[in-house]
């Protein structure tokens, strides 16, 4: 704004008293002359004025103007003598302030009159430093002999006018230090040194850096989590370096969110990829919980994804959930229960007639030695001893058997559970733990085919595009002869999977 109201009093000046300009520069030599004539300590201004008859309304930028002849003879005397070996000599600088003071021109108005005289050799000099992309002593020392003679400490000079010049040469300094990747202390405590020389403190660089800073080091995050998955030595080590540039532990997890709430999605999805958390796996994921600044709404789905991913585990390993004895159904002595779930059974009858499906609805019980099913229009009990299969579909899951209980149960609430439990139950009570039967194919990924379909998806859903409640699933289902290979399998969030249906 006051560059903006100098400018505009120049320009109505020029309206109002076209010819100004021309006149101070004749009394400003006028002036200039007596000056060199009495030597500043015989030089009297009031006098001068009289003498040459120099208004009010003139005399200021006269002063000015002398000053500045004076002080530009000074400056190209000192450059033409090298002036990256010497500062000003004290003679020279107790003959500008004799000259400042007989000309009635305040310290203030001196800088700024010395300043524009120099502005253009400071910028050339800085730039010419920075030129090789390192400020080196002899530069350095350079620089300061220059801030010296303008009666400015340097940081002055890099945070005024040449602010934009040195902040974008240090943050290209630190984009060249971290381009490889790897931290180099020598290289930090060498860009420390530039910015030393140029003016720049520890804090200062640091706040300049601050932007570039954070992006790094979501970089080396990334780089960290990419193909590998993150440990605490790890972490330890990103949360030190963070600490170096500033970076205290809750800005930088706080930063960070987006970046691990991907990588906790990533690894709850290859955790449920098999259908058994190992005890590692789960203790991964309660480090990640715990160490970073999650949202609450996706920490309470991992929790509740790594509970039910225990429970299915649980019952793969032989330790079913036991529950109380519902009504309506009678129990053996010692008999334990281990499900009690809405069902609704499809019994499917070939005659002569053709197909022909009865369709029941009621309450399935599962104990430690047989099925029950128990409704309005059926009831009967199968011991688990002549299960001659289970196939799970996708909706249903087929028990194949001798008698009228074979057939389809479809169950309205997780029939992967059912499943599951049924199955291990059968096992148990037959001393095996039977696998459900998938056409003889496994459903589980390999790690490396989950790896790649991860980043071919950019950790994101197939169908529409959600990075959340994410899960591995067949394209074709293995039920239907699919495979583990890349192209067989995708990412999707779980409403699209569970929209998903079998029929290819």
């Amino acid at each position: 704004m006051a560059k903006w109201i100098e400018w505009a009093k120049r320009v109505v000046e020029r309206i109002d008293d076209p010819d100004r300009a021309q006149r101070t520069d004749a009394l400003a030599f006028a002036l200039q002359t007596e000056l060199a004539r009495l030597k500043p300590q015989m030089f009297d201004l009031h006098a001068a004025v009289a003498q040459l008859n120099i208004d009010a309304y003139d005399l200021p930028v006269v002063t000015e103007k002398v000053y500045r002849s004076v002080f530009t003879k000074t400056w190209k005397a000192w450059k033409g003598s090298d002036y990256a070996r010497s500062p000003l000599q004290l003679s020279q600088r107790q003959l500008l302030g004799a000259v400042a003071q007989k000309l009635g021109l305040d310290d203030e108005t001196t800088r700024r009159l010395e300043w524009e005289t120099a502005r253009a050799d400071v910028t050339a000099t800085f730039s010419s430093a920075m030129l090789d992309s390192h400020i080196d002593e002899s530069e350095g020392e350079r620089l300061l002999r220059l801030a010296a003679c303008l009666r400015e400490p340097l940081g002055g000079l890099s945070q005024d006018a040449l602010r934009p010049a040195v902040e974008q040469f240090l943050r290209a300094e630190f984009g060249s230090l971290t381009s490889c990747g790897n931290y180099n202390p020598e290289n930090w405590e060498s860009l420390k040194a530039s910015a030393s020389r140029l003016g720049v403190s520890g804090d200062q660089l640091l706040l300049i850096l601050r932007p570039q800073v954070l992006q790094w080091v979501r970089s080396l995050f990334a780089s960290m989590t990419q193909y590998e998955k993150l440990t605490p030595d790890s972490w330890r080590q990103l949360v030190s370096l963070a600490g170096f540039y500033d970076v205290g532990g809750l800005e930088l997890v706080t930063v960070l969110q987006p970046q691990a709430v991907v990588l906790v999605e990533h690894t709850l999805a290859d955790a449920k990829a098999d259908g058994i958390l190992t005890t590692e796996e789960r203790a991964n994921l309660e480090w990640l919980l715990s160490e970073f600044s999650l949202p609450a709404h996706t920490i309470a789905y991992v929790r509740s994804e790594i509970d039910q991913l225990q429970l299915f585990t649980d019952i793969a390993q032989g330790r079913l959930p036991t529950w109380g004895y519902p009504t309506g159904f009678e129990f053996r002595a010692g008999e334990i229960v281990h499900l009690v779930a809405h069902a609704e059974y499809h019994r499917v009858r070939q005659s002569q007639r053709g197909r022909r499906v009865d369709v029941h609805n009621g309450m399935l019980v599962v104990t430690d030695n047989r099925m029950m099913y128990s409704s309005p229009t059926t009831a009967f009990a199968l011991s688990h001893s002549k299960v001659l299969g289970i196939i799970e579909y996708r909706d249903c899951v087929e028990i194949r058997s001798g008698g009228k209980s074979a057939g389809f149960y479809y169950f309205p609430e997780n029939k992967r559970l059912a499943a599951a439990i049924y199955s291990t139950a059968i096992g148990r009570a037959n001393q095996r733990i039977v696998e459900r039967q998938v056409e003889g194919i496994s459903r589980n990924i390999p790690r490396d085919v989950r790896q790649r379909v991860w980043q071919r998806y950019g950790g994101r859903c197939a169908e529409c595009g959600s990075d959340q409640y994410l899960e591995f699933d067949h394209v074709v289902p293995v039920s239907r002869g699919g495979s583990n290979s890349d192209a067989n399998v995708q990412l999707l969030c779980r409403r699209c999977n569970l929209a998903k249906s079998d029929n290819i």
